[in-house]
């Protein structure tokens, strides 16, 4: 028995060297190479983690809160976060940001840590001032605060100026340089976008990173057209649960096609499970649009819609669907749990709803 797994395992060595390619073989344009890296911008407006209205209520003064037009809400004070990690290349004690935005100079507020906030100036429309790095080994990054309401916004890195025509650091742009294509399943926070409509998509002027895997009330813009008592506040996580579940909204459209115009890579999108048919129509004109016309689009609906487990909506999206079929079809057998017009119900499986297939792959 031994000599038989011994042989087995030297078997599918053989065919791994015989057929394996490296994962980090150059192709540009080969859309196998989907490589899924963070951007680094030169703007780190656009890496700020922030809330829009439909993730906290705007009552925490831990995030910034943005609005429908991207930028900071009035009547919030705003502390922006940025740990080292999260920056590359990492800055360093002494290191200057150059920050500028429309607003008046008593925007500019206290809760500063590990650097100090110097040369404010304001001409009446715009206000600059610098952020110093001072202390690079607080484990909480560095945060400044903005008050109130507050546009345009620009905090630019060493070596990148206000009108810099760079939108990401060179120093990413040539580590990404052997990939062909670039995934942006995390920046669209694939698993639990629950965008639906087109008019309610982030603003291009937003930051790529928003309400990124943080506990809160997803909010549907509007109930799905599938399920007439489907309302925004019954959404799936809360009843198999226990809580709201983790949502985000994902980055802005816009971004993400000046990052692979910027870059000359090909696009591996993530269209939310829930997104209407005029989502996606208006999505492929601005795709068409706005995008090189020598790159591609490799397209992907949600991301594991097998995935039972929070916070992916795809699956959840599938059993809802499944069990409004099912109670509209037999109106006079057991109810399945999900369904809107049972709550609760007890839950049947897939081969009581499909005999003789038992993994009904349904994806909208």
């Amino acid at each position: 028995m031994k000599k038989i797994y011994t042989l087995s395992i030297l078997f599918l060595l053989a065919l791994h060297h015989l057929f394996a390619q490296p994962c980090d073989a150059p192709g540009p344009g080969n859309p196998q190479m989907g490589a899924m890296i963070e951007p680094q911008f030169s703007n780190l407006w656009k890496q700020a983690k922030v809330e829009d209205k439909h993730g906290e209520s705007f009552k925490t003064t831990n995030t910034p809160s943005i609005g429908d037009d991207g930028w900071l809400v009035d009547g919030v004070n705003h502390n922006f976060r940025f740990y080292w990690d999260d920056i590359q290349p990492k800055l360093k004690n002494g290191d200057i940001l150059k920050v500028r935005f429309k607003g008046t100079i008593t925007q500019v507020g206290a809760g500063i840590e590990a650097c100090a906030v110097q040369n404010i100036v304001s001409d009446g429309t715009y206000t600059t001032f610098e952020v110093k790095i001072t202390n690079t080994s607080s484990l909480n990054g560095f945060i400044f605060q903005l008050k109130n309401r507050c546009t345009d916004i620009q905090i630019m890195r060493p070596g990148y100026t206000f009108d810099d025509s760079r939108l990401l650091v060179d120093e990413y742009v040539t580590h990404i340089a052997h990939w062909g294509t670039l995934r942006y399943m995390g920046l669209l926070s694939a698993y639990s976008n629950f965008g639906q409509t087109w008019e309610k998509r982030v603003s291009t002027n937003a930051p790529a990173y928003i309400n990124q895997w943080q506990w809160s009330a997803p909010q549907c813009d509007v109930p799905l057209p599938q399920f007439p008592k489907f309302s925004e506040n019954q959404l799936p996580f809360k009843s198999s649960w226990g809580t709201d579940g983790m949502w985000s909204p994902g980055a802005p459209w816009e971004t993400l096609i000046d990052i692979s115009n910027y870059t000359n890579k090909d696009m591996w999108i993530n269209i939310p499970v829930m997104a209407d048919d005029n989502y996606v129509l208006q999505l492929s004109k601005l795709l068409k649009q706005r995008l090189k016309p020598t790159l591609n689009v490799h397209v992907e609906i949600g991301n594991e819609l097998w995935n039972f487990g929070p916070p992916f909506m795809g699956f959840y999206m599938q059993r809802q669907i499944l069990a409004e079929e099912w109670n509209s079809k037999n109106p006079e057998k057991l109810k399945i749990f999900g369904g809107s017009n049972c709550p609760g119900c007890n839950l049947l499986s897939a081969e009581e709803l499909y005999p003789g297939n038992t993994s009904p792959n349904r994806s909208n």
